[in-house]
């Protein structure tokens, strides 16, 4: 008998692990998604330590761009995006460089810093203004932080969500879609510094709801925070 309750006793804790293990699992970024299923697009949430068994890792980071002359997605102005300030979602998720100026703005935030933003400018091949705006728009370009140290690369796709309450290209889509460019990425041969942008020959993105190409060039850095 004393040897049964023990074998009983060792497969309610061999369940209880199980079972601890699963909430672990599902707990990811806020809104109850897991860490994989929130890749594509986070925009108003956060986001957390990966789950066990090769979930997701979120590496934090700066984002600072370049705010150069005639580029079409510039900054608001207020400096580098760091992740965790003033709501700022910065980060590596999956290797995606990811950034969402106005995350997690709110509570605390609103009444100690100024709600951040980027500034979008697009124009068609006509020469038409077709998207001049401030957006908190959600980012995400694949596979930067796994770029070879002293490299560079110009094969990254890119997306910048905007939200569907505007008019006009409410989603940029640099993936070749329609001819659109892709975007380039070089890393320092130290590793510590990943510089994105548009490529010199196609600074084209899809326009999502125009149907078409805007030209709208842009670059920025990411370093680790």
């Amino acid at each position: 008998m004393r040897s049964t309750a023990r074998i009983g006793m060792a497969i309610v804790g061999a369940v209880a692990l199980v079972l601890a293990g699963c909430n672990q699992e599902v707990s990811g970024p806020a809104g109850g998604l897991t860490a994989r299923a929130a890749k594509g697009g986070n925009h108003g949430g956060g986001h957390g330590g990966g789950g066990g068994g090769g979930g997701a890792t979120y590496t934090p980071t700066v984002v600072t761009f370049s705010d150069a002359a005639g580029d079409g997605i510039t900054s608001d102005g207020l400096g580098s995006y760091a992740d965790g300030t003033c709501g700022v979602l910065a980060d590596f998720n999956l290797q995606d460089a990811r950034l969402d100026p106005d995350a997690n703005w709110s509570g605390k935030f609103k009444h100690s810093c100024t709600q951040r933003y980027e500034h979008f400018h697009a124009v068609n091949a006509s020469g038409g203004t077709v998207l001049d705006t401030n957006a908190g728009a959600f980012m995400n370009v694949d596979h930067v932080e796994d770029v070879v140290p002293g490299t560079t690369e110009l094969n990254h796709a890119g997306t910048f969500d905007l939200q569907a309450n505007l008019a006009h290209c409410n989603v940029l889509h640099f993936d070749g879609t329609d001819g659109s460019g892709l975007l380039e990425v070089s890393r320092s041969a130290d590793g510590s510094t990943w510089t994105v942008s548009t490529s010199s020959t196609n600074p084209t993105a899809y326009c999502a709801s125009e149907g078409g190409l805007v030209t709208v060039p842009f670059s920025f850095t990411v370093r680790l925070q």
